[in-house]
């Protein structure tokens, strides 16, 4: 008898969060507009898809949940340069500031054989306590793809930010 077992490795990203690897059930495969990415996402969830000439982004949510037990997941396809160097970190700490966000972490990675950074920031949005984790990956000299998780309320962010990583870790770009 010959067993074989497959698993899947966790991605950089899940492993931070300490993120059990799940399949998506009952999923469906999206494209954005100008086919530069596509992306697995659930049936169920509801699914938006905005372009112009810089960005092509597809916007997701369980909208069959309260906002304060899901979360809103934006990916986005993005023309213009990316360079994760100090006028970077600085652009992104007066962001965080002018929001009135606090830093909970951040790392610069490597996430789908990419260059990457990512952050998590936390304060008050629509009198929510609201937790928001970005991810920005450098694609080539012109080109860079970003992911944000919105979360709000109190409970379970972990587990929520691992099922928007579920999600993320589905994205495959075209060449």
């Amino acid at each position: 008898i010959m067993v074989v077992v497959a698993c899947q490795k966790k991605s950089n990203l899940s492993e931070n969060f300490n993120c059990n690897i799940e399949n998506l059930k009952d999923a469906k495969q999206y494209s954005d507009f100008n086919k530069n990415f596509k992306i697995k996402i659930p049936s169920y969830f509801n699914i938006s898809l905005y372009y112009n000439s810089h960005q092509s982004e597809i916007f997701t949510a369980d909208t069959t949940k309260q906002l304060s037990e899901s979360f809103i997941l934006k990916t986005s396809f993005n023309h213009g340069q990316v360079d994760f160097n100090e006028e970077f970190y600085h652009k992104t700490d007066s962001l965080i500031k002018r929001n009135n966000f606090e830093l909970v972490s951040s790392k610069n990675d490597i996430i789908k054989e990419k260059n990457a950074y990512w952050y998590v920031v936390k304060g008050i949005r629509k009198e929510f306590t609201y937790h928001q984790l970005n991810l920005i990956l450098k694609l080539s000299n012109n080109t860079y793809f970003s992911a944000t998780t919105d979360i709000y309320g109190e409970n379970n962010i972990n587990d929520r930010i691992c099922a928007s990583l579920s999600i993320f870790n589905t994205v495959e770009f075209f060449e």
